[in-house]
């Protein structure tokens, strides 16, 4: 400690320690504060020991760690959104669907309900799992063009 006293430099550590040690009802605590303040410079030593933490750090939970995690929630939300889509059109029954493929003029729209729900249930569970996204993925994207196409830009 005497090395870190004779030093001009101010650590960390040494205002850590001023605090700690001057209670709150001390009068001389402010000016103590404001003296180890006023010649604060951080030690380099303090910020090599920074400097190799937060490198640990980053390994465990920095860019690598973000960019394995990143695609969760996406994942998590257009996987569930699928299925909802795909077990409302279940629960109401397929027929109801029909009808509607129906009136929109898709051709076989039986046939078309059935898998648009067999697709969306399917499709969004392996996207919401993360298991064969790019197989599960195509008939997701025909689903979503034909939807957008048929019923939402409909003129």
């Amino acid at each position: 400690m005497p090395k870190e006293d004779a030093s001009p430099w101010v650590s960390n550590r040494r205002i850590a320690r001023i605090l700690l040690e001057a209670s709150h009802d001390d009068p001389e605590r402010p000016v103590r504060v404001r003296r180890a303040f006023r010649n604060f410079v951080p030690v380099r030593a303090d910020l090599t020991h920074y400097d190799r933490d937060s490198k640990d750090l980053m390994k465990r939970f920095g860019v690598q760690a973000l960019r394995d995690w990143a695609p969760l929630p996406t994942r998590l939300i257009v996987g569930y959104g699928f299925m909802a889509r795909g077990f409302a059109k279940l629960t109401r029954g397929p027929d109801t669907f029909a009808v509607v493929l129906h009136t929109l003029g898709v051709p076989l729209p039986d046939v078309a309900a059935w898998a648009t729900t067999a697709v969306e249930i399917l499709g969004g569970a392996a996207v919401f799992t993360g298991l064969m996204i790019p197989i599960a993925s195509i008939p997701l994207a025909v689903v979503l063009l034909a939807a957008i196409f048929t019923v939402h830009l409909r003129v």
